[in-house]
């Protein structure tokens, strides 16, 4: 394992404890072998409109359903969760967003966008205390219903690109 291996490797971990503060953006040397392997193996998901192999890691206090690791020959490109838990409230550790976007995810009103770090939070009415911590010293932060992390861009790119347009589709099983 090298330098930037470690830098990869540390920075998802800190993602996984729900440890936002020094989150640098995904780059082009965060590869799977930084990693290392995740239970299940491979899986095949739909990263605007491309098959994209991820793998799912294990959860973890700040990513209880796992990360999702996102890749294109073998370089990571995306990396989610839902349900993630911030240790510390937004606020605190990414200060104001970039910008506040409409989501298009059922039942989310606000992308919290943090393109110029590579992080995008869907929240919804409940999840806003997670911003704040609910106003309260000490209190918990709420959960972030979903988190997208990504290579850094700015807010025009963020706009065009197909991450702005993320929903979920559910497909009933007869």
């Amino acid at each position: 394992m090298n330098d930037t291996d470690h830098d990869c490797s540390r920075a998802l971990r800190a993602l996984a404890d729900g440890d936002y503060a020094g989150w640098p953006g995904l780059t082009d040397t965060c590869t799977t072998a930084a990693l290392g392997p995740a239970p299940g193996g491979d899986r095949s998901g739909d990263l605007g409109g491309s098959p994209t192999r991820y793998r799912v890691h294990a959860p973890s206090p700040g990513a209880p359903h796992g990360l999702y690791v996102y890749d294109v020959a073998e370089r990571v490109v995306l990396v989610s969760t839902h349900g993630a838990r911030p240790v510390r409230p937004l606020s605190g550790q990414l200060g104001e967003p970039d910008a506040r976007l409409p989501s298009r995810m059922p039942g989310f009103k606000t992308i919290w966008l943090r393109a110029a770090r590579g992080l995008a939070l869907h929240l919804d009415d409940v999840a806003a205390d997670v911003v704040d911590g609910g106003g309260e010293a000490g209190a918990a932060p709420a959960e972030v219903p979903w988190l997208y992390a990504f290579a850094p861009m700015s807010v025009d790119a963020f706009r065009g690109s197909w991450l702005a347009q993320v929903s979920l589709h559910r497909t009933r099983v007869r």
